[in-house]
């Protein structure tokens, strides 16, 4: 089972769609939330990754940059 990409800026950037269902990171299979981001935490700030996906029912991959994690920023209410 893997799951989805919700919107937010910093995987949008990256080419990576919102419903998007992550299945791999740089060759290794994503299950669950937390396997993303255990291998996003072990890979260095600038390399660049093959991300499997599922989009619209077809596989595709994609070569992303991983960056640095900011906080987003609180909305104005």
């Amino acid at each position: 089972a893997s799951f989805a990409v919700w919107r937010g800026a910093n995987q949008e950037r990256a080419g990576i769609k919102a419903r998007d269902i992550i299945l791999s990171l740089d060759g290794a299979p994503v299950a669950q939330p937390r396997d993303l981001i255990r291998l996003v935490s072990m890979t260095p700030v600038g390399k660049k990754v093959e991300v499997g996906v599922l989009r619209d029912g077809k596989s595709e991959r994609l070569t992303v940059e991983i960056g640095e994690y900011k906080e987003p920023e609180e909305r104005p209410q």
